[in-house]
């Protein structure tokens, strides 16, 4: 993406160029990862059930979270990208 814009000028690149370049050199098994990302709004529920900590020998702590994540399809908005 740098080569094809870089010190030019204007169009500048836009949203739907970086995903075009992402899309291009991601695999296969990417793609619904980068439509997931910058093509939809998807709302999660996030919640610490619980946690644990121990003081390791050199005076920091290891903190350990317990929590349930939790995307439900019921909040994702599909946004379209305008030319």
């Amino acid at each position: 993406m740098l080569r094809e814009y870089a010190f030019k000028a204007a169009p500048y690149p836009a949203s739907r160029d970086l995903i075009r370049h992402l899309r291009a050199e991601a695999a296969a098994e990417h793609q619904q990862l980068i439509t997931d990302v910058f093509e939809k709004i998807a709302l999660y529920e996030v919640k610490v059930t619980g946690a644990e900590k121990r003081r390791r020998g050199d005076g920091q702590w290891d903190v350990t979270n317990t929590r349930v994540d939790r995307n439900s399809e019921d909040n994702v908005a599909t946004v379209g990208l305008q030319p």
